[in-house]
């Protein structure tokens, strides 16, 4: 998949945005892909310092479960159960970290945190706030996150519909955030990879009033390294001021896995040919301990396609010489 990303400043003082997007390579095999946004309390001092502050803080954490011994050396399935495990439980860590952090500078704010994680043939999303996070398949759109404002629960519960007065004065009156001393409340979803052919998720300036349909068509329609540009340019034709920050990660023509085998076997079969492969680089005393003969059909499988790859590089290298 392809990730784009994009913040503006917008018609703010400061941008109090923050995004990032990384891969964490597990072992031969398998790569964890994760992506977070956090947009600032705005009105609030130190909300940029907040919304760097959790993204940081978010990424160390992933960084250190799935480079643990406990997570490698896992099952597939236990490791995708540990990721979604970590999704939710992770916000208790930061929780109190951020407030801490807060008051050592001397800032009382916050900030929200919407993330995403991408690892085999699942994506698992959560979120602290109001910044949303789209998934796109074919011409549908789903939200996939839950927006924890007072606007938003009021809809909910009945009590108000989208763009009535009441929805405008409680927009921005957020629920649950990071940074404040009674806590957050995370939003945790899964989907399998075969249902997303896109990622959208950004602070809510990135959006404004826009409706579903229109996110879609600014997501999905157009040269892909312009939609970001394109959804922030219609966002502020409704005159949205705030800062705008946006990942969008697009799934490839080709990128689609085959489905008719599972990511665990994969798996096994690709860790095999991989402890195959060490074995052939011991040395030859080594080997002579081994006595299963399979192992030696493989090895030997092996070296002989190791040594036709290496004189057809030899023949290229001719060619390109010539």
């Amino acid at each position: 998949m392809t990730c784009y990303m994009l913040s503006d400043i917008n018609r703010r003082s400061e941008n109090q945005d923050y995004c990032r997007q990384m891969e964490i390579r597990v072992n031969y095999d398998s790569t964890v892909r994760a992506m977070a946004v956090a947009d600032g309390m705005g009105g609030m001092a130190g909300g940029a310092f907040f919304s760097e502050l959790a993204v940081r803080l978010w990424f160390e954490k992933l960084y250190r479960r799935v480079t643990d011994p406990d997570f490698c050396g896992k099952a597939l399935d236990t490791q995708i159960e540990l990721l979604k495990d970590f999704s939710g439980q992770v916000y208790e860590e930061l929780e109190p970290e951020i407030y801490k952090a807060g008051l050592d500078r001397g800032y009382r704010g916050g900030t929200t945190l919407s993330t995403v994680i991408s690892f085999w043939d699942i994506f698992i999303f959560s979120n602290c706030g109001d910044s949303p996070i789209y998934v796109g398949e074919g011409r549908r759109i789903s939200l996939v996150s839950e927006v924890q404002n007072v606007a938003e629960s009021l809809i909910r519960s009945g009590k108000t519909e989208k763009g009535s007065i009441l929805y405008y004065q409680t927009k921005n009156r957020i629920l649950s955030y990071l940074g404040g001393r009674n806590g957050c409340s995370p939003s945790v979803s899964f989907l399998p990879d075969k249902k997303v052919d896109w990622v959208l998720m950004g602070s809510d300036g990135a959006f404004s009033d826009l409706d579903r349909e229109e996110i879609r068509k600014a997501a999905s329609e157009g040269k892909e390294s312009r939609r970001l540009l394109q959804l922030f340019h219609k966002a502020r034709e409704r005159g949205e001021e705030d800062n705008q920050t946006a990942i969008l990660y697009v799934r490839e023509k080709n990128d689609r896995p085959v489905r008719d085998v599972s990511a665990e076997r994969l798996y096994r079969e690709t860790n095999e040919e991989n402890m195959i492969r060490e074995a052939k680089d011991k040395e030859p005393e080594e080997l002579q301990g081994l006595e299963d003969d399979c192992a030696y059909v493989k090895l030997e499988q092996a070296s002989v396609l190791r040594r036709f790859r290496s004189k057809l590089q030899r023949g290229r290298g001719r060619t390109k010489g010539e």
